[in-house]
């Protein structure tokens, strides 16, 4: 009786909040496309109603017109935000062992094998400084100077959460050649410090392939993959794929900082229109039109790395990976992401998160309970 209290307390509040955050959230984009969105037919309401009831006794439909008017795709399939995150992902990923496989400075050690990560100048664990190689660093200001006087741009940025670009910082040189942060203050050992204490790393500045670079040479433009491993084979399917593009003059390509995205196919084809955050459609950017775009530059490498790290993380079943590929055609992967996926602009681009497979991932979740986690600093 006792612990079945602790998980209403847990549980309740969560939930409540989170069906809040996302239902404004529909609310606004509803309300600012809703001259542009499309009535569903009635058959495809019932049964979407009646699927997504197996997890949740209240369905809102306005996902489902809001994702049907932006792809143009008609199912009973679309997932329902709110539901995604408070019914979905809590039980398709074990949130208690998820993190660490999202945390940047642990990237080298879970996966030794794969030479596709950015270059580690510094990074910082639990309060102490380690070289690339994990070897005490013993950072002071002298040092510091020393190392990155071989870069022209690094980048620093948290370890971990970095969803939306958060916190992100482009460092380049001004015209005494100093390393300055955008805000052009000098890079010093207590900057870094005061605006990064948490853990976090510096890296070399990736130059991304021509093909990326064509949309907006400002941001580092990215492929997110969206994987989910199936409960029945095993299996990693990478069910959703979109092609990230920043918006002019950021370094960044998030849509949550003004960025788009265009879905790409199966084959490797962009779909002939991007959307922002807010369901905006747009069929050009930088001059360039998206039907004009054939073949996404090494998507199939893309995706089939995103299927070989997958099936590495057993204690996720679905995962958000971001790759580019740099100057000299090598695939790199910039972030893991694990939990609090963003999955509007998937729905949005190229119809339903989970496709054919939705069926059995709603089967999966009525029948395992949710994980949740608490964290606290005291």
């Amino acid at each position: 009786m006792f612990k079945r209290i602790i998980i209403n307390l847990i549980r309740y509040p969560y939930d409540l909040r989170t069906n809040i955050l996302y239902l404004l959230k529909i609310y606004k984009i509803y309300n600012l496309r809703k001259n542009e969105l499309i009535e569903i037919d009635k058959k495809i309401k019932t049964e979407h109603q009646l699927k997504w009831k197996k997890l949740s006794k209240n369905i809102y439909l306005k996902w489902l017109r809001v994702f049907t008017s932006i792809s143009g795709k008609h199912s009973a399939d679309f997932v329902p935000e709110n539901l995604y995150y408070t019914m979905i992902e809590p039980r398709l990923n074990n949130r208690i062992y998820t993190f660490s496989y999202a945390d940047k400075n642990f990237y080298d050690i879970l996966y030794p094998s794969k030479d596709i990560f950015p270059l580690i100048i510094f990074r910082k664990i639990n309060g102490c400084f380690y070289d690339k190689n994990y070897q005490p660093a013993f950072l002071d200001e002298d040092k510091l100077q020393h190392i990155v006087a071989l870069f022209d741009k690094i980048i620093i940025k948290p370890s971990a959460e970095t969803g939306g670009g958060r916190n992100i910082e482009l460092l380049t040189r001004n015209i005494d050649n100093e390393l300055c942060f955008l805000d052009g203050q000098r890079l010093t050992l207590q900057r870094v410090n005061k605006k990064f204490p948490e853990n976090f790393v510096i890296q070399e500045v990736i130059e991304q392939h021509e093909f990326f670079k064509q949309f907006n040479p400002s941001s580092i433009n990215t492929v997110r993959v969206f994987t989910y491993r199936s409960w029945k084979d095993e299996k990693v399917i990478p069910v959703s794929s979109v092609l990230r593009i920043g918006k002019a003059g950021s370094i960044v390509d998030n849509q949550a900082s003004g960025g788009i995205s265009c879905g790409i196919s199966v084959e490797g084809r962009l779909n002939d229109f991007a959307v922002s955050k807010y369901g905006n459609k747009y069929q050009t950017i930088n001059n360039i039109e998206f039907k004009g775009i054939k073949d996404v530059y090494m998507f199939d490498e893309i995706k089939k790395l995103a299927i070989d790290l997958a099936s590495r993380m057993f204690y996720s079943r679905v995962n958000g990976f971001d790759f580019c590929v740099d100057k000299s055609s090598k695939v790199r992967l910039l972030e893991v992401n694990t939990k609090n996926l963003e999955t509007n602009f998937l729905q949005m681009n190229n119809g339903p998160l989970f496709g054919e497979f939705t069926d059995e991932v709603i089967e999966y979740c009525r029948e395992n309970k949710k994980i949740y986690t608490i964290h606290l600093r005291i």
